[in-house]
């Protein structure tokens, strides 16, 4: 097993916080493939233009758990717009502790679902149809 950081572990040990299929949600990210592999998907409920509520879902290992945790976090009680941009694959990995190279596919994958749950919660809110 590959040896991870102690923030890594200490979010995976959080990640019944955030993980889950959210109901009622207003906007959903998803990036990865649901049929071979890795994904992640971000899913939120906004109340007064803010996140209310954040889950997230993976097909990953412990340092995916920990990046959906951690941006899951970060976005409650925010709105898109204070979190849009925020966040990018090189910071994710310096907040982790770093990752092992055969991880390093996961800050990508976290932050461009994440990038889609906050271009559809903007959507969502004009009314627009989710890219």
């Amino acid at each position: 097993m590959p040896e991870y950081s102690s923030t890594i572990w200490m979010l995976f040990n959080s990640a019944h916080m955030y993980m889950g299929i959210l109901e009622n949600a207003h906007a959903e990210g998803f990036a990865g493939s649901k049929r071979s592999g890795p994904f992640m998907r971000f899913m939120a409920r906004l109340e007064d233009n803010k996140i209310q509520a954040v889950k997230f879902q993976t097909h990953g290992c412990v340092p995916a758990h920990a990046a959906g945790v951690f941006l899951s976090g970060m976005a409650l009680g925010k709105t898109a717009e204070e979190m849009e941009g925020k966040w990018n694959a090189e910071c994710l990995v310096a907040v982790l502790g770093g990752l092992p190279a055969e991880r390093s596919y996961i800050p990508k994958l976290a932050i461009e679902a994440f990038e889609n749950l906050i271009a559809n919660i903007k959507n969502y809110r004009s009314g627009s149809c989710p890219s």
